[in-house]
């Protein structure tokens, strides 16, 4: 389950007083940190197997230290991804927000998925999904949460 309002599942829903079966997974999608810091709320709540943010996306960068410092183990999981859509309309995600987030998750220990570029390369230039790519500085980082 992926969404951008985890608090319509959270505390004043059902959600929060029950626990999901083992096999759902439930996330979060925040584009940048204002989305990230509004929607975290709703998920530390529920009580999922697997908690996850999904940056895609990324139209901002994302700093996870602070919430995690005062929050144990909310995170199981982060995918990142650029944006696909209209030609006109698409913004390039800069790659130092996608370096600096996954640092962040290796220094946290929590597993990291790069989705793809999007239609920018890693320099910003529009070159189309395909040919950008999901090779974050050399490697194809496709982690995932630990299962049973």
């Amino acid at each position: 389950v992926l969404t951008k309002r985890p608090i319509n599942a959270s505390l004043k829903t059902y959600l929060s007083d029950i626990s999901l079966p083992r096999n759902v997974w439930f996330g979060i999608t925040a584009e940048n940190q204002a989305c990230f810091d509004e929607r975290l709320e709703g998920l530390v709540d529920i009580r999922a197997k697997v908690k996850f943010l999904s940056v895609e996306p990324m139209l901002g960068p994302i700093d996870l230290r602070a919430v995690m410092s005062k929050v144990s183990k909310v995170l199981d999981w982060v995918i990142c991804g650029g944006e696909n859509g209209n030609e006109k309309t698409i913004r390039p995600m800069k790659a130092e927000w996608v370096r600096e987030l996954r640092d962040q998750c290796v220094s946290l220990n929590i597993p990291f998925f790069f989705k793809q570029w999007g239609k920018h390369d890693a320099q910003g230039m529009p070159v189309g999904k395909k040919q950008a790519g999901r090779v974050l500085d050399g490697k194809t980082w496709e982690q995932f949460p630990k299962g049973d």
